[in-house]
């Protein structure tokens, strides 16, 4: 797991490199969404989800909105990855 600085984030996107994904709840990403992003609440986060939004070979970028479930999120798809 990673930790990228807003600008890494972008440039990963604006390269095609990276995707964001919003790990948010349905309520917070009903009241504001973060362009280009696709929506993945929490809970489901794992590799096949990631697979069927059809993201391979870039690298998932999860957001929040304070940081907290975006790394919960990314600390399970880690541990997930490393025990394929």
């Amino acid at each position: 797991m990673t930790t990228a600085s807003p600008q890494e984030a972008s440039s990963l996107t604006e390269s095609n490199k990276g995707k964001f994904i919003d790990v948010r709840t349905v309520g917070e990403a009903l009241t504001e969404q973060l362009p280009g992003s696709l929506f993945l609440p929490f809970d489901p986060v794992n590799r096949q989800r990631l697979e069927e939004m059809r993201i391979a070979g870039r690298v998932p970028i999860l957001v929040c909105r304070s940081g907290s479930r975006a790394k919960q999120a990314a600390e399970a798809l880690a541990a997930e990855m490393d025990g394929r």
